[in-house]
């Protein structure tokens, strides 16, 4: 193994003809002499003789049938890094931190991506990019990044988003009076299969492919289901989720009305699950799931207008909450 400040040191296995050796960047000249048949070298990018420890690594490589070494780093643009990716003999594998977060403390990434999401660092140190220096003698005036691409008839739009943008992005909690929790997630703690906010319903009609007329949930009230969410039971859709849009109860039946056509159209018969929904404020969470010790918002903040707002003849002056 080879690394950034390591001391070379020696490991064997008793019984075993297998021997590692640790050398370090910081001392080339220590390569002259051994010979390996696996060279693992870890942050190259970062090696402080980058050239002269990787030259003399290569002719140490003599021993087995088939010499190899693996190279483990973070992304930077430094040309040994950039001649070892051009070599047709070597196989490159990237991994962003995201792929890697089960093995990742709980908070971590959010904490990180809250952070360094979107910048030059996060880029490279989170998403495994390697980012080029702009060439000697360039003058960079705009830098965009490509935002959200559309199709329109025979064109493609693409829009661009400049760093400006990074300035509207939300970045860790937001102070506000609805709750920033998901229902059902831990920290919200509501239990979602509870039979009150589950329901199971048939489809009678199909308008749009978006609006739903469906049978078997007449005892939920109306809006129930809204910003729920409806996972398909059986037909073409068995699977899928898609969220609520709304919950109407009419004379003849119930609406339910997604956000979105399905690609496939469902068809009269299918069944689907309907979970309950909830728009995120203080009453919601109250008074429909009775869950106000987990609400994670700040219902009695003051809004923008609160400091030029003054008491009135008119007024109630109880001390009641802004918000009830």
């Amino acid at each position: 193994m080879i690394g950034q400040g390591l001391k070379p040191r020696g490991a064997g296995w008793s019984g075993q003809a297998a021997v590692a050796q640790i050398f370090s960047s910081e001392d080339p000249e220590s390569l002259r002499g051994p010979q390996f048949e696996l060279a693992w070298c870890d942050e190259l990018a970062k090696w402080r003789h980058p050239d002269e420890t990787f030259d003399m690594l290569q002719f140490g490589l003599r021993l087995g049938q088939r010499p190899r070494q693996l190279v483990t780093t973070t992304p930077r643009a430094v040309p040994l890094l950039k001649r070892i990716m051009a070599d047709p003999t070597t196989a490159c594998v990237r991994i962003a931190t995201q792929d890697n977060s089960a093995n990742l403390a709980p908070g971590f990434l959010e904490a990180i991506e809250g952070r360094y999401g979107g910048t030059r660092l996060g880029r490279q140190e989170l998403g495994g990019e390697l980012i080029e220096d702009p060439a000697e003698g360039h003058l960079l005036k705009q830098v965009f990044d490509l935002g959200e691409v559309s199709r329109a008839g025979q064109a493609f739009r693409a829009e661009l988003r400049s760093m400006a943008q990074q300035l509207d992005a939300v970045r860790g909690r937001v102070y506000g009076r609805r709750c920033d929790a998901n229902l059902g997630d831990h920290r919200c703690r509501v239990t979602l299969d509870a039979p009150e906010l589950t329901g199971m319903g048939t489809v009678t009609a199909v308008a749009n492919g978006a609006k739903l007329r469906v049978i078997g949930i007449e005892s939920f009230e109306d809006g129930w289901f809204r910003y729920g969410l409806a996972t398909w039971q059986s037909g073409v859709n068995t699977g899928v989720s898609v969220a609520v849009l709304n919950h109407t109860r009419h004379d003849d039946g119930t609406e339910i009305e997604l956000w979105s056509p399905m690609a496939d159209a469902p068809q009269e018969g299918d069944t689907l699950q309907l979970t309950s929904g909830c728009d995120k404020t203080f009453k919601t969470c109250r008074e429909k799931f009775a869950n106000v010790l987990n609400f994670k918002g700040f219902p009695h903040l003051p809004g923008s207008d609160f400091a030029y707002g003054y008491a009135g003849e008119n007024g109630l002056h109880d001390g009641a909450p802004v918000v009830p």
